[in-house]
């Protein structure tokens, strides 16, 4: 699939090309929003950098399942992880997702995503080498 979209004033306008053809959505976006798709542990960035600015619910919009939610990051502390053979302190946060489900991530002193953890996927996204 390949996805594109813009926001335009409130809204969410989103383009959708797949193999079975075209889709186009469109909806309302909170302000403030962030963009972050399901499986694209990158784009948890910018939830991330909400964080470090002291946010601690925000509205994501997911455009492959075409709704918008509210995200609740907490501080679970630091801990070691282990990144390209090297074992670094990170910072893990607790995502709680409208509805109960919990994921994890662990990211650097400045909002760098080095790992992503969905439970109940049995899905773990990790950096193979540390960011520069």
């Amino acid at each position: 699939r390949q996805i594109s979209g813009r926001v335009i004033g409130s809204r969410f306008s989103a383009t959708i090309v797949s193999s079975t053809g075209e889709e186009r959505r469109e909806y309302l976006a909170s302000e403030g929003a962030v963009l972050v798709d399901d499986g694209v542990a990158h784009q948890l960035y910018f939830l991330a950098q909400r964080f470090l600015d002291g946010a601690a619910r925000v509205p994501v919009i997911i455009p492959r399942e075409g709704r918008q939610i509210s995200i609740s990051i907490a501080d679970a502390g630091s801990s070691g992880l282990e990144i390209g053979g090297r074992t670094v302190q990170a910072r893990r946060l607790t995502l709680t997702l409208a509805g109960g489900e919990e994921r994890g991530l662990w990211i650097d002193d400045r909002g760098r995503v080095l790992q992503y953890e969905v439970p109940a996927r049995r899905f773990v996204a990790r950096r193979t080498t540390l960011p520069r």
